[in-house]
């Protein structure tokens, strides 16, 4: 999924970022002006940029910028994309991220419900 500029200022501003700081971040993810930003581009925006913010609330926004549809459903790729990029020193193995996600696929095993997903990776 991809984010247009205002959708991405929003959800910058909603985790605290001042709006005059967006165009500098913008201008740092995304040095095109491709005028729309992927997941990859909130993970490291989010990352770089936002107030300390737990790993799970930042996967957590991370997945929505993936949800264009609102649906609660990603990408397998999309999750593990954004799984691979968040950098939290734990490296996993494309067949881990896999298993996680087994108890939570949909559609053909093709989409994740990543609320569930995400709670049930950080729950205790």
């Amino acid at each position: 999924g991809r984010l247009n500029y205002r959708e991405f200022t929003d959800l910058l501003v909603s985790f605290g970022v001042h709006p005059a700081q967006v165009v500098d971040i913008i201008a740092r993810v995304d040095p095109g002006r491709t005028e729309s930003v992927t997941a990859d581009h909130v993970v490291e925006a989010v990352g770089q940029f936002v107030p300390a913010f737990s790993a799970e609330e930042i996967l957590l926004q991370a997945c929505q910028a993936c949800d264009a549809d609102g649906t609660g459903v990603v990408a397998t790729a999309d999750l593990e994309s954004v799984l691979q990029r968040m950098g939290t020193g734990v490296r996993l193995s494309n067949d881990e991220i896999k298993d996680g996600m087994r108890p939570f696929l949909e559609r053909h095993d093709t989409m994740v419900r990543y609320g569930d997903f995400v709670r049930g990776l950080f729950a205790g």
